[in-house]
């Protein structure tokens, strides 16, 4: 599978959201989110990155990654003013992922439905991307080569 660090940047930079949603309906994994906190700045916690967590780390349209990777990237060249704390949290199911981003947009109802209608769209467009350039990735990285089947991930 050839490398595409453009779709990669779409999927860990923009729509990772949606990539995580993909990730967790096709191979089932939880969804974990990296929270940043924001000090002196009236502003709602920011959810830095999304991804599932594999059970070698954390994956996501880039591959694997340890937690301490995916720390570095995602709060790196944040000012300590604007970062005052991050957590991450694991949501076993989507339902889980999509009422906590609803509880830090504050329940705004027409936020809600806009994203909703925005996650119809776009998680089958991950979805496809998860078919034709994750999982073929993260497959041929696990797969055992005298069956070529997968362990599973459970």
């Amino acid at each position: 599978m050839d490398h595409n660090p453009d779709l990669e940047d779409r999927y860990r930079h923009g729509a990772c959201y949606e990539m995580a949603i993909a990730l967790h309906r096709r191979l089932g994994l939880p969804i974990e989110v990296l929270t940043a906190f924001r000090g002196k700045h009236d502003t709602l916690p920011h959810p830095a990155h999304a991804w599932v967590a594999d059970p070698d780390g954390c994956l996501d349209a880039g591959g694997r990654h340890a937690r301490d990777d995916i720390l570095d990237e995602f709060l790196k060249g944040r000012s300590d003013r604007t970062i005052q704390s991050a957590r991450i949290t694991v949501f076993p199911t989507e339902a889980d992922f999509l009422a906590e981003l609803k509880r830090l947009y504050n329940d705004d109802t027409s936020w809600t439905n806009w994203y909703l209608k925005h996650l119809e769209r776009e998680v089958p467009k991950a979805l496809a991307v998860v078919d034709s350039y994750v999982v073929p990735r993260y497959l041929s990285e696990k797969a055992d080569p005298e069956t070529d089947m997968v362990p599973d991930l459970a």
